[in-house]
C-alpha cells in the first residue's frame, strides 16, 4: 500500500483537524514510511516508483495490463505487486452489501434451460454481471485535504468494487474502534459523512473500437473500507 503526501507531510496529516488526522495516524507513521509506500507527486518520481505490467492470467485482453511497484520490498521471484493508494473522505453515497447494487431481479429461462442447480441468488451471472459494489467520497468540508489526493491521482472521486462484477462474497468493512483497534461493522450501519479510508487499486481497461483509437481508462477499485470516524464527529461545524 501507499500514501499520498501533502507538501509537508508524508501523510498529508497537517490537512486535516486533528480529530481526523489521528486517527490516520494511528494506522501508519510518517517516520517509518519506506520509500516503496510514498506516492509520488510528480510524473519523474512514478516512472521511477512504478511500471505496467501485463497479468497473463486475465481472461479479458481489455483489462489485462495492471500498474505493480518498480521495486516492491522482497519481492518473490516472478511475482507481481499491483500498485494500492490509501484514500481518505467522507461517504456521500454507497452500495457495499454482498451483491451491490443487483436488484434480485432475475429473467426467467425456458425450461430447455432449467436445471435443479440454478441458484438465482448468486449464480445468476446473466442477469448479476453487470452489478457494482460502489462508494463516492466528498470532501465533507474539508476542501484542502480533499484536493490534495485528487491533485496527486486526477482521478475521480468515484470508486467502483469491479468494473464487471463478479460474485466473490462481502466487501471486508470495518470500524476503528477508540482503542484503535479494528472491528467487523456491517454496511447497515454506515452513514452520509462517516469519515472512511479506502484502500484502493488501479485498474486498466483499453477499449480498442473497430473503427477508431483505442482508448485507456483508469479506475479505481476498493479492497476493504475502514469507518475512522462516524458522521456527528467529522462534519465541519
Amino acid at each position: 500500500m501507499s500514501f499520498i503526501s501533502s507538501e509537508d507531510d508524508l501523510l498529508a496529516l497537517n490537512l486535516w483537524p486533528t480529530t481526523h488526522s489521528e486517527k490516520i495516524a494511528a494506522h501508519a507513521s510518517p517516520n517509518t514510511l519506506l520509500p516503496w509506500e510514498q506516492f509520488p507527486r510528480n510524473l519523474q518520481q512514478m516512472f521511477d516508483w512504478a511500471t505496467i505490467a501485463k497479468d497473463i492470467s486475465c481472461s479479458d485482453k481489455s483489462q489485462e495490463n495492471i500498474i505493480i511497484y518498480r521495486n516492491p520490498p522482497s519481492p518473490a521471484p516472478n511475482a507481481m505487486y499491483p500498485i494500492s493508494v490509501r484514500l481518505y473522505g467522507c461517504l456521500q453515497t454507497f452500495n457495499v452489501g454482498k451483491f451491490g447494487n443487483w436488484d434480485g431481479c432475475i429473467i426467467a429461462l425456458p425450461p430447455c434451460q432449467r436445471s435443479a442447480n440454478f441458484f438465482p441468488h448468486h449464480s445468476d451471472l446473466f442477469t448479476a454481471r453487470h452489478a457494482t459494489q460502489s462508494i463516492t467520497l466528498i470532501s465533507g468540508g474539508h476542501e484542502e485535504a480533499w484536493q490534495n489526493p485528487l491533485d496527486n491521482l486526477n482521478v475521480a472521486s468515484a470508486l467502483r468494487a469491479h468494473p464487471t462484477w463478479q460474485w466473490n462474497d462481502a466487501l471486508p468493512i470495518l470500524q476503528v474502534t477508540t482503542n484503535h483497534e479494528c472491528i467487523p461493522l456491517h454496511e447497515i450501519l454506515l452513514n452520509p459523512f462517516d469519515f472512511i479510508e479506502v484502500d484502493a487499486e488501479f485498474n486498466l481497461v483499453v477499449s480498442r473500437p473497430k473503427d477508431g483509437i483505442a482508448t485507456l481508462k483508469i479506475y479505481l477499485s476498493f479492497e476493504h473500507l475502514i469507518r475512522l470516524l462516524d458522521a456527528s464527529s467529522s462534519k465541519v461545524r
